[in-house]
């Protein structure tokens, strides 16, 4: 029967599926097992020509249906989740690389962002360490490092550490910026004593809070 357009030929064909439905689901598996190699091989051949565009549809399509996406992964989320682990298994070497690649990528991005938007982060670190989660944080953060303190070479005096400020002239090493009532000099570890420095004369420096919070548990930076 010929149809006078496309939109005619689309009709009917879904409208046919929708009453054959059982029969035409049997008859595209049993296509499917009897050309599966052949299929396979145009479907990779449409995929490596047109690789752009199908991945732009399919984004667009998940944001305009994420429901139904959300709805598929719940229903199937055994099936998903053994074929993923057994894809794994079977490309363990073409994992790593892209666990590398995207993990490189990720640091590269996180840092760029962070360079960004160095004052906003640090100004939301220091709203959340006045939250009682913060407070909770840094009460244990600091049980921690008590015990680290306790299992290191921990001899560093008063009298030391005030030779230290004077040796570095009452400024940060980092920043250069001057103590006062304002800015107290904090202690800073060459070597953190997380990475097993230890709490002497020779492995500290004076460091404004700024600089010290900046570095972390990193071994000593330039942070300018």
């Amino acid at each position: 029967m010929p149809y006078k357009n496309k939109e005619d030929s689309i009709a009917n064909k879904k409208r046919y599926y929708q009453e054959h439905k059982e029969h035409c689901k049997e008859f595209n598996r049993n296509y499917y097992e009897e050309n599966k190699e052949n299929i396979l091989t145009k479907r990779n051949k449409y995929y490596k020509k047109n690789k752009g565009k199908i991945l732009i549809n399919n984004k667009q399509w998940k944001k305009d249906n994420p429901e139904y996406d959300k709805e598929r992964y719940v229903k199937n989320r055994e099936v998903i989740l053994e074929k993923s682990n057994q894809y794994r298994k079977n490309n363990p070497e073409y994992i790593k690389k892209y666990s590398e690649d995207y993990r490189q990528k990720n640091e590269e991005q996180i840092k760029d962002y962070r360079q960004k938007n160095k004052e906003r982060i640090l100004e939301n670190k220091r709203k959340w360490l006045k939250t009682d989660i913060g407070k909770a944080y840094n009460q244990r953060k600091d049980v921690i490092r008590r015990a680290k303190e306790r299992e290191i070479i921990n001899t560093l005096t008063s009298e030391e550490w005030l030779n230290i400020l004077k040796e570095y002239d009452y400024k940060c090493v980092y920043c250069g910026c001057e103590f006062d009532e304002d800015t107290l000099p904090t202690k800073d570890h060459v070597i953190p004593i997380s990475k097993g420095g230890d709490n002497t004369k020779d492995n500290v420096v004076p460091s404004c809070r700024s600089c010290n919070s900046k570095k972390g548990n990193r071994i000593f930076v330039n942070i300018k």
